[in-house]
């Protein structure tokens, strides 16, 4: 039976992202979210921009002049009106005015005329498909044009789709403690529906019942960390050995300081840097929950802090636009803006520059962004080698899987020490790493 807060709940998450820009975080949501409450903020924020020019050409009404409790609900109904399988219209309809009249009375006849209108839409006419890109796959213009800039028109509308499917949610685990097949078994012993990742030995996809894993005590028990597997990939480049000094910054939450401290046995001295104490707060709790005595932690800002002597590894997790997780934070398209990722992307140049002075003679720079926009990626890398002379690109061909080297394109690339993980080639979230090796002497 479906619960009032099913859909009161949906529509107090998207007030505090669409209003107060807060992103999103399913696991800072105080009270049980269940799968219905999910789908719902995941999929209006999804759909915003379609659902946008749809209310305004099938009513003439801009959904961006009317005030913010108005347009989150005509927003929230009209998702479930245009893109739920489960809910009938009438029943989104009828639900949406009643949240109307308990935070806005004023509205609710207004939300009740708007809604109504799109029940009206013949089913056959509710697709997208055939639609302009942007509307098609609910990526609003300025980003779609990032897209499109840095692959083209058909690769760009290809990675806009593949963004379009909910991602499953990646585990990585450490195999010295629990093997893949045993971990499968356990998860779905729990009720858990699992595969095996895409490219990358050491993790899992819960492809449903994801918030078994944390109420299950399996998370803890196993010493589990959620993490994509391009960001697992970008630990492996970094190639962590015993006894080498390494300096992962922008270090929060952790994820590549633990994974990196794994596949070293533990041997290698990490250093975890990180802007903010709440954060660095983050990386500290899952290096002690991991059981992990080889990382110490420091807070610094990136673009600034100079170590007493150099690392042999330093590793830039940058601050980035994020627009390799369209799929699994729908926030961002609602959230992102142009001047936001040109705000990024001078922080990125300015990191790298600092972080070029704290790598030894010989040592490797490891770059990587959560993002699939060119101008975070390959030009920003570029500029840095030209930049820095001293610095050459370090080929990183025999880090990747066999099956993820896709063409003589992506070959290239790995000999120019990069890569751009996608989702429509490569079955994970967008991500981008590439790699630097200062000069000796």
């Amino acid at each position: 039976m479906e619960k009032t807060n099913d859909r009161e709940l949906p529509f107090r998450c998207l007030y505090e992202c669409y209003s107060r820009g807060k992103a999103f975080d399913p696991s800072s949501v105080r009270e049980d979210l269940s799968d219905l409450a999910l789908a719902s903020i995941e999929g209006t924020l999804t759909y915003s921009y379609s659902i946008d020019q749809i209310i305004l050409e099938r009513t003439g009404k801009d959904v961006r002049s009317m005030d913010d409790i108005t347009a989150v609900l005509v927003r929230y109904g009209a998702w479930q009106i245009l893109f739920s399988v489960k809910i009938p219209d009438y029943a989104a309809v009828d639900t949406t005015v009643a949240l109307a009249k308990k935070y806005s009375k004023k509205s609710a006849g207004f939300v009740n005329a708007v809604l109504r209108r799109l029940t009206e839409i013949p089913e056959e006419e509710r697709t997208l498909e055939g639609r302009r890109p942007e509307i098609e796959t609910g990526i609003k213009p300025e980003l779609f044009g990032i897209l499109k800039k840095s692959f083209g028109r058909d690769k760009a509308l290809s990675v806009a789709r593949a963004f379009l499917k909910v991602p499953p949610l990646t585990v990585r685990f450490d195999p010295t403690l629990i093997g893949k097949e045993d971990l499968i078994k356990k998860a779905s012993e729990l009720g858990m529906e699992v595969s095996g990742g895409s490219f990358m030995p050491e993790c899992i996809n819960i492809v449903s019942g994801r918030n078994l894993l944390i109420k299950s005590g399996l998370f803890e028990k196993e010493r589990l960390f959620i993490q994509g597997e391009g960001a697992m990939l970008a630990s492996h480049i970094a190639d962590p050995k015993e006894g080498q000094r390494i300096l992962d910054c922008c270090s929060a939450p952790g994820g590549k300081t633990t994974h990196m401290a794994a596949l070293s046995g533990g041997k290698a001295d990490i250093t975890a840097l990180e802007l903010k104490e709440n954060r660095a707060e983050k990386t500290i709790r899952n290096v002690e929950r991991l059981g992990i005595t080889c990382v110490s932690h420091v807070t610094g800002d990136a673009r600034s802090y100079r170590a007493k002597s150099p690392f042999d590894t330093v590793l830039i997790d940058a601050p980035c636009s994020g627009m390799g997780l369209l799929g699994s934070k729908p926030d961002i398209r609602v959230l992102l803006t142009y001047e936001k990722v040109m705000e990024l992307i001078a922080i990125q140049k300015d990191i790298l520059d600092n972080m070029a002075e704290n790598v030894a003679p010989g040592g490797r720079l490891i770059y990587c962004t959560c993002s699939v926009n060119r101008e975070e990626n390959d030009v920003q890398f570029d500029s840095f080698l030209d930049r820095h002379g001293d610095f050459c690109a370090d080929d990183i061909t025999h880090f990747i899987p066999s099956d993820i080297i896709i063409d003589s394109e992506r070959a290239e690339g790995l000999r120019r020490g990069r890569i751009t993980l996608l989702p429509d080639s490569d079955g994970c979230e967008g991500f981008f790493i590439a790699a630097a090796r200062r000069r000796d002497g």
